[in-house]
């Protein structure tokens, strides 16, 4: 379907050299080499439908990357099936390449040496861009991520913010309906991801552009997706909305952040406080200035918290819902209780002769 994302059944495994050490170990590979195959993916399915902003989340070697370059036609799968916008990346990759975007953080498309706007022509002629869509695609995404004073630098001479940015529009020159984007604002500025985030939620809502986004940055994740999909040790273990993460693996309830007026009303809340952590099972977390963080394990009433505290005293009390830092934590930390499908993704052993 176009516009749309499916994995089905997908496994990558790779084979690499294990290295004994010393002078007998090189002599020993010589005719008995070891390796390892390692199952960077083992057996994902994943559907992103038609204009949905998905969130790939998981820690480093996880698989989020090796999926990214399974569904650009980058690597080939060990087995199973995929397809982009209806399409098999690796038999039909040219029309394929034509109907994807790909930006992965820490790579360029663009020239080094050349201006901005010679790479932006140079892609135009790869992607076949007519030139009445070309002038007003490029006029769309230069003033949406401000690159007016940058189109005639040459690349080398861009900051990493300009330069993504730069990469980001040459990216979506072509209007892909999918676009893949991996540790997309890594070591940008805070004022560079907002720009990023807002002009992706932009494309989405006026193109309907599927976007399939993986990052440690779990603020880009939670400023665009609605749904998010967690892989660890190759496997899925979680596919579903923002909420549901927090529902299923938050651990605590709510965080409630108490500021009172001066250090003797804190004093004299004191009581009022340990009874209100062996209440409602709280953890009071941290004493900050003239506020204090307690922790909720269970749901509450703030009724039953303002009758708890003095109100003399009570500046202000402001509820946090649980972050998507501390949720994401939270499942990386019970990742081995997490139960996983019945075949292991754990490296083994094999062996082969050379002679």
């Amino acid at each position: 379907m176009y516009g749309s994302i499916r994995l089905s059944k997908i496994s990558k495994h790779f084979k690499t050299f294990f290295r004994r050490q010393g002078l007998a170990g090189v002599f020993l590979d010589l005719f008995r080499r070891e390796y390892h195959i390692v199952k960077a993916l083992d057996n994902i399915s994943v559907t992103v439908n038609p204009g949905e902003i998905v969130g790939y989340l998981g820690p480093n070697g996880s698989g989020k990357s090796t999926t990214l370059k399974i569904i650009a036609g980058i690597l080939l799968p060990t087995k199973g099936q995929v397809e982009a916008n209806g399409l098999n990346p690796w038999a039909q990759h040219q029309e394929h390449n034509h109907h994807i975007g790909v930006l992965f953080g820490h790579r360029s498309q663009l020239s080094w040496n050349l201006p901005v706007i010679e790479s932006f022509r140079f892609l135009k002629e790869i992607y076949s861009i007519p030139e009445r869509q070309y002038q007003g695609r490029l006029e769309e995404v230069v003033e949406a991520l401000e690159l007016e004073p940058l189109l005639h630098l040459p690349v080398r001479e861009l900051s990493l913010g300009q330069r993504t940015r730069c990469e980001l529009a040459a990216v979506l020159l072509h209007n892909p309906p999918v676009l893949l984007l991996d540790e997309p604002t890594i070591g940008l500025d805070i004022e560079v991801k907002l720009k990023i985030r807002a002009f992706l939620k932009e494309i989405n809502a006026k193109y309907r552009t599927t976007i399939l986004v993986a990052s440690h940055d779990l603020q880009d994740v939670e400023g665009l997706a609605d749904r998010v999909v967690v892989i660890d040790k190759g496997r899925i273990i979680f596919d579903g909305s923002l909420e549901k993460l927090r529902l299923d693996y938050s651990p605590y309830f709510k965080r409630i952040v108490l500021h009172f007026k001066d250090e003797e009303a804190i004093f004299q809340a004191q009581h009022q406080l340990r009874r209100l952590e062996i209440s409602l099972q709280a953890t009071r977390q941290s004493i900050d200035g003239l506020s204090v963080t307690v922790t909720l394990k269970q749901e509450f009433k703030i009724q039953s918290i303002l009758e708890t505290i003095p109100q003399e005293g009570l500046k202000d009390l402001v509820v946090e819902d649980p972050r998507i830092e501390d949720v994401v934590l939270e499942i990386y930390r019970r990742q081995d209780e997490i139960p996983l499908l019945p075949s292991d993704p754990v490296v083994k052993l094999e062996r082969s002769s050379n002679v």
